[in-house]
């Protein structure tokens, strides 16, 4: 009689664990870091970055841009914009490891002051819209922080 018991506790469990899987599909996101260049060695950051980015990340899910930040604590410091791609692009192997850490290593730390705020930014599809083809010239960046638990309900609002 308590094995019936424990079973029918266990099939609710059952039932929501095989409706979380249906909700499990791969969603794009960009990632974004900001890096400060020594300050008498800004041009010779900028060049190194450019052409490290023409080299290794010029299309394609790693592709990069770079912008300079205008106002708030970081102003004048640079951007690096990645993406969108989905995480697997992450996962993907990288045949050029060696040659990118080298390029990156010899070419750009040498004129790097600090690089903070490595972040990875979700897109969600009811409020993201990056067609396919777009070419990007600016970035405007909204951030909501959403309370531990209150995701379901914050997404669930019509904005």
């Amino acid at each position: 009689m308590k094995s019936i018991f424990y079973w029918m506790m266990l099939i609710p469990f059952l039932v929501l664990s095989q409706d979380q899987q249906s909700n499990n599909e791969e969603y794009l996101i960009v990632g974004t870091a900001i890096y400060s260049a020594k300050s008498d060695k800004t041009k010779e950051f900028s060049e190194g970055m450019k052409n490290h980015n023409e080299q290794f990340h010029a299309e394609g899910a790693m592709g990069v841009r770079i912008f300079t930040i205008m106002n708030g604590q970081n102003a004048y410091d640079y951007m690096a914009v990645m993406g969108p791609m989905p995480w697997s692009a992450l996962d993907a192997p990288n045949t050029e490891q060696d040659a990118h850490d080298e390029d990156w290593a010899n070419n750009v730390v040498p004129y790097l002051a600090s690089e903070e705020d490595v972040t990875f930014w979700r897109f969600h599809n009811n409020f993201s819209n990056f067609p396919t083809d777009f070419e990007m010239s600016k970035l405007r960046v909204t951030v909501w922080d959403i309370a531990r638990g209150k995701y379901d309900a914050m997404i669930s609002r019509k904005l």
